[in-house]
């Protein structure tokens, strides 16, 4: 009868196993206070480096930060206040829309009767809805509504963060045994994430305008709301195709 030997790095390997799920279920109980937590990391990272830049300018840390955050408040401001107009002059023209959409429809319904193929209205609206549309732009940007409610936490948070930041390098050599190549690993993934994260977002912002000018160019009414829409789509659209390739898998269909 052979025995099982237990040796230490199994057991630490083991312990670490069970506090990682324990870490991961206590995350998931606390999901209202990790978003908004998340979102305010991903702004001090965003600004950080702007910060950063007018300490080179020397232009100083409390100044910078209080002129980042009156500006981001600002921006924040103009964009919720546009935004919630157009949402409200869309939702007020979803009729309107609704019966053009019927009166398209039912012309191809007509013209399709000529070749003796039969098209169902109402089974067309259950594709082509335009309420739908609305469906997923509140989808798209309910996450974002959520996560700023408690607007004053996340900026005081953000500003909490952008004055720790400072600190952080003292504090982590004191918590290493090897400061030195410890806090070299540790820049070098703080420099790669910021970086994806300052790419990430431009590219974001970026289609997002374009959306919104080119479609604002060919007179497309709620031209804004299709921009906003275009910023969270592109942030979510690697995990939304993330999703749809482990489902794809697990139904063992191909994209």
């Amino acid at each position: 009868m052979g025995r099982t030997l237990l040796t230490d790095r199994s057991l630490r390997l083991a312990i670490m196993l069970a506090m990682l799920v324990i870490i991961l279920a206590g995350v998931k109980a606390a999901v209202d206070v990790v978003v908004p937590f998340l979102l305010a990391l991903f702004l001090a990272m965003v600004l950080n480096p702007l910060v950063a830049q007018l300490e080179r300018w020397r232009v100083p840390r409390v100044l910078g930060v209080s002129l980042l955050v009156v500006v981001v408040v600002v921006l924040l401001m103009l964009f919720v206040g546009v935004l919630g107009a157009s949402l409200n002059e869309f939702a007020r023209s979803l009729p309107q829309y609704r019966g053009l959409m019927l009166e398209k429809l039912s012309e191809l319904q007509h013209y399709a009767d000529r070749f003796n193929i039969t098209i169902s209205t109402e089974a067309m609206l259950q594709y082509v809805d335009p309420s739908a549309a609305m469906n997923l732009i509140t989808r798209l940007l309910s996450r974002f509504s959520g996560a700023m409610t408690n607007i004053f936490l996340l900026l005081m948070t953000v500003v909490f963060m952008l004055f720790e930041v400072q600190l952080l390098p003292y504090k982590l050599q004191q918590a290493l045994d090897k400061p030195s190549e410890g806090m070299a690993n540790i820049q070098r993934a703080l420099d790669g994430v910021t970086r994806y994260l300052l790419i990430k977002t431009a590219i974001s912002l970026a289609t997002g305008i374009i959306v919104w000018a080119f479609l604002a160019v060919i007179d497309v009414r709620f031209a804004f709301i299709w921009g906003a829409a275009g910023v969270p789509a592109e942030l979510y659209s690697q995990y939304w195709l993330g999703d749809r390739r482990r489902s794809a898998a697990d139904s063992g269909s191909v994209i």
